[in-house]
């Protein structure tokens, strides 16, 4: 579905056949600003006086509708852009009235990161343009967007390589197009990106530490573990910030061990608990090195931490620190 938002998106700015009205919403920040970039560069090019930007819940839907009304100057369309208005939530009436009267002249381009789908604004854009929800890729589509841009660069990498790239990246794209673009300076003339390549120039994000540290506790590595966790701390990583996320890798642990020992479709089970499809197979290596009583008693005791932490009774950086010394 969301390859078909994409195709239907990338139709009309490659055809010239513009909707008056596009709303984006979603996760997404890249795919978000991306879009935006491309229908102000498609529409109006280098020509200020046929774009308009429009930004904020403090945004005059008078001077908007103006905007959207205004003729084009030597041009055949104008863009006009509202970000993060709040509009698509709280639906004013005036909008919801004009919403279906935009001129032919005029592409309208609403960004929001949340909309609701019920109001009435929502459902007039529904009819009167075009309505694309942009969230994160999954992992398949994830990886193709990947080997693309290193397609583009003239470069390859192989599919164990790409899944220990975006281990190290995690789903966010803007820093996988970095990290990326890094990968392809570094190894210059050569054609294939090598494990070696990614592990030497590739900045491991917060995730991917959390989940080297699970690895070695996993392996009752606690002095590796709690040097990855120093090396955190080193980086100005909050304990607040780190501690969801080694909760939340216990959770899938405990998830792909239940249902290796049921014998379940591992990859289904991840589809329903919104697990990354590219950390499966490393979760399921990763869940060996635990019995299912230890991870129990591991998120047992991630809960009394965290309402320790809650309440102040433990420090935040001690509070993660106990948490790696359970035994």
């Amino acid at each position: 579905m969301k390859g078909m938002v994409l195709k239907n998106l990338n139709s009309d700015i490659q055809s010239g056949n513009f909707k008056s009205l596009y709303l984006l919403y979603g996760d997404e920040n890249y795919l978000l600003k991306s879009y935006k970039e491309t229908f102000k560069k498609t529409l109006s090019g280098d020509n200020e006086f046929n774009y308009e930007y429009f930004e904020g819940k403090h945004t005059d839907i008078d001077r908007f509708i103006d905007a959207v009304n205004t003729v084009p100057f030597m041009a055949d369309k104008r863009c006009i852009i509202a970000e993060d208005t709040g509009w698509f939530k709280s639906s004013p009436d005036k909008l919801v009235e004009f919403i279906t009267k935009i001129p032919q002249s005029s592409v309208v381009v609403f960004i929001d990161r949340e909309v609701d789908k019920r109001g009435r604004l929502y459902k007039k854009a529904a009819d009167a343009g075009y309505i694309a929800e942009l969230n994160s890729l999954d992992a398949v589509s994830l990886k193709k967007w990947a080997a693309g841009i290193l397609a583009k660069n003239g470069k390859k990498i192989t599919v164990s390589d790409m899944d220990l790239f975006l281990n190290y990246t995690g789903s966010d794209m803007e820093r996988i197009k970095n990290e990326l673009e890094k990968l392809t300076a570094y190894i210059g003339d050569e054609e294939v990106i090598k494990r070696s390549d990614i592990e030497n120039i590739v900045t491991i994000n917060i995730e991917g530490r959390v989940f080297k540290m699970i690895e070695a506790l996993a392996s009752k590595r606690i002095n590796e573990t709690m040097g990855l966790y120093k090396d955190l701390l080193a980086l100005k990583e909050e304990p607040r910030k780190i501690f969801p996320l080694i909760v939340r890798q216990f959770n899938w642990l405990l998830i792909i061990k239940e249902a290796l020992n049921e014998g379940g479709d591992i990859d289904k089970v991840a589809k329903v608990f919104q697990i990354p499809q590219f950390l499966v197979l490393k979760l399921k290596k990763q869940a060996k090195g635990f019995e299912t009583a230890e991870l129990e008693k591991y998120l047992k005791r991630c809960i009394e931490i965290e309402e320790s932490m809650k309440t102040g009774d433990i420090p935040d950086r001690l509070a993660v620190e106990l948490m790696i010394a359970v035994q």
